[in-house]
This record gives C-alpha cells, sequence and structure tokens, in this order.
C-alpha cells in the first residue's frame, strides 16, 4: 500500500499543474483578445479621426475659396466704386480736366 501513495500524490500533483496550465492559457488568451480588441477600437477611432480631418480639410478648402472670392469681389467694389468716384467728378465738374503726366492726375 505505501507504493500506492506516490503515485496518487504525483497523479495529484500532475492534474494540479494541468489545472494551472489550463488557467494560465485561458488568462493569456483572455489578454490577447483584449489587446486584439483595444487594437480594433483604436483603428476604429483612428479611421475616424481621419474622416472627420478630411471633413475639415474640405471645410477649409470650401471657407478659403469662399474668403478668395470675397476679396476678389471687394477689389471689383472697389474698382468700381472709384469709377464711379471719377464719373461723379465728371460730372459735378465738367469745365475741369484731368490731365494725366507720368502715371499722376492732374485737375487743371
Amino acid at each position: 500500500m505505501p507504493k500506492l501513495e506516490p503515485l496518487k500524490e504525483c497523479r495529484e500533483l500532475k492534474e494540479e499543474k494541468d489545472s494551472l496550465l489550463e488557467k494560465n492559457k485561458q488568462q493569456f488568451d483572455e489578454r490577447q483578445e483584449a489587446q486584439q480588441q483595444e487594437a480594433e477600437d483604436m483603428r476604429r477611432k483612428a479611421e475616424m479621426i481621419k474622416q472627420e480631418l478630411g471633413a475639415k480639410e474640405l471645410e477649409f478648402m470650401q471657407l478659403k475659396q469662399k474668403f478668395q472670392n470675397g476679396e476678389q469681389e471687394l477689389e471689383n467694389l472697389k474698382v468700381k466704386f472709384e469709377a464711379q468716384q471719377l464719373q461723379h467728378q465728371k460730372v459735378r465738374r465738367p469745365h475741369e480736366q484731368i490731365e494725366v503726366s507720368k502715371g499722376t492726375a492732374y485737375i487743371s
């Protein structure tokens, strides 16, 4: 009977070892799955940020174009205003003549 005792103890130790190995493997698998899920979440978040950035870049380009159009419209209005001012001066003082000499206008 004493010979069976070490064999039983050995079997119990093996079962305990197998149980611990299985628990270890399960914990490893759970950690790995959690890391994979976290990595997938990060990829999705990065993709969303990338799409948001693309939308913001498009919005910026549209606003930039709108601003440039506004600048051009302002410049056109300035030219139109200056032309009207000159026309108004001609209408107001028809007896005065404008002489242009070397890029400078003189009213005589």
